[in-house]
């Protein structure tokens, strides 16, 4: 259901999981169902929910009740498999140095129990994470190797969309700007023969960036990237997604001298969140409404 776009949906399935999940007597469960706790499946696929939901503080209290219960249930494939959840949530956040850790610990337990679908997920974010820390060539490198063997194996579509996007924003990290829209594109086509759609609104507005980044910028289709981006969130109900493709919409309209409505866009969207004010996020757009007074 998430994948679908259904988040409220799916959220109330969580939500029965985790009500009904007890320590003492499902903790053995991961040794039967997928390699891993379905508490700290619960736990970790929620916080990625409340995230797109725009309960930013629920989100982050929700990752770590899922790093706590893994450490508690202390099957280490589990910890693995929290580990990579944790680390595309803090990738999605654009916190890549508190990533680094995630990763480097699902690296190491996945190589240890051969968890291989694990591992792949994990070198591929954590290519993204060496281009941001200057490791250009190497990290691009890695990010490409782990995103086609994850495409080559047919049981790993699961996140395709958002993981081929990772891959867009290494290479946007690098410099290579049409490099990055191809696989954005790339990754536009896999939302649509995958069906996975909940991180579409994402892909497009990362499509938009890059078409304004272009030397000579198609700022007419940016635009409507932009507007597909917000279409495709408030279908969802996703408001943290709304509120990225609005805060870039709303300064391309500041930039070109329509500033009414830039902020007629964005202050509603802003005006929503009640959490999360301490986020990069919330902050670019409240400093973006200020200057729209």
């Amino acid at each position: 259901m998430m994948a679908e776009g259904l988040p409220h949906a799916a959220l109330g399935h969580i939500e029965q999981l985790l009500n009904s999940y007890r320590f003492d007597r499902h903790q053995n469960l991961a040794l039967m169902y997928g390699a891993h706790d379905p508490g700290c499946c619960g736990h970790s696929n929620r916080t990625l929910l409340l995230t797109m939901l725009g309960h930013l503080d629920q989100a982050e209290a929700e990752s770590a009740k899922a790093l706590a219960l893994s450490e508690r249930v202390g099957h280490e494939p589990s910890v693995a498999h929290t580990c990579q959840f944790r680390a595309e949530y803090d990738v999605i956040m654009n916190r890549p140095e508190k990533a680094k850790t995630y990763l480097e610990r699902c690296i190491s337990l996945s190589q240890k129990y051969s968890l291989a679908a694990y591992e792949n997920a994990a070198d591929l974010m954590q290519g993204f994470v060496r281009v941001v820390e200057g490791d250009v060539e190497t990290g691009v490198r890695q990010a490409e190797a782990a995103l086609e063997t994850l495409k080559s194996v047919p049981t790993r579509k699961f996140h395709l969309p958002i993981r081929m996007s990772i891959v867009g924003r290494t290479k946007a990290a690098a410099g290579d700007v049409e490099g990055a829209l191809a696989i954005f594109e790339s990754a536009l086509d896999a939302t649509s023969s995958t069906g996975e759609i909940w991180y579409e609104p994402e892909t497009l507005r990362l499509k938009a960036e890059m078409l304004l980044a272009l030397p000579e910028p198609r700022t007419s289709e940016a635009e409507l990237c932009l507007a597909a981006a917000i279409s495709s969130a408030q279908k969802q109900d996703a408001k943290f997604w709304e509120l990225r493709a609005a805060t870039v919409l709303a300064g391309l309209w500041a930039r070109q001298g329509r500033r009414a409505e830039a902020r007629d866009l964005l202050a509603p969207v802003f005006g929503w969140f009640t959490e999360g004010s301490d986020t990069a996020d919330l902050k670019a757009a409240a400093a973006l409404l200020t200057e729209l007074r």
